[in-house]
């Protein structure tokens, strides 16, 4: 493993494409290693046989990391050997108990995340305690990656 700063791309799979729910972390994972941040996925492991065309519905990623104790493990160890989230709430249409999830790891293991979220109305702000541990908002992703750059002194 490398010493350069890691971060945990957070951010709604269910009931996305997959094409939408990979493209912004492969943008993502892009804009950060030419910066010297490597990157920790959930996607990672899914079948790359999955259409473009098809749904990841709720809890689809469960087989492929294991059963319900593999996700969470898989995700928590992320989050835990991360120096910081990047999270895409852009868009969400409901709140993702995932994201919602990993937000609170990161508060309480006081890890920055930053989080891109339109400015009224996503979900995500529907509910005190994830509001509160949305700590950094910016209205947009390559914004967020520049903020989560800074913090890591990249």
């Amino acid at each position: 493993m490398s010493g350069r700063p890691k971060v945990y791309l957070a951010g709604g799979m269910s009931w996305l494409k997959p094409t939408d729910a990979l493209a912004w972390r492969r943008q993502a994972e892009r804009a950060l290693n030419e910066r010297g941040i490597d990157v920790l996925s959930p996607m990672r492991g899914h079948p790359a046989s999955l259409a473009a065309s098809e749904i990841i519905k709720p809890f689809d990623d469960v087989a492929v990391a294991g059963g319900p104790e593999g996700v969470i493990l898989r995700d928590l160890t992320d989050v835990l050997r991360a120096d910081a989230l990047l999270v895409n709430c852009l868009g969400a249409s409901q709140i993702s108990v995932g994201t919602a999830m990993e937000l609170a790891w990161a508060y309480l293991l006081h890890k920055p995340a930053v989080v891109a979220i339109e400015q009224d109305g996503n979900p995500h702000d529907n509910h005190p305690m994830v509001r509160a541990a949305i700590r950094y908002r910016t209205l947009t992703m390559l914004d967020a990656i520049d903020a989560v750059a800074v913090i890591l002194g990249r």
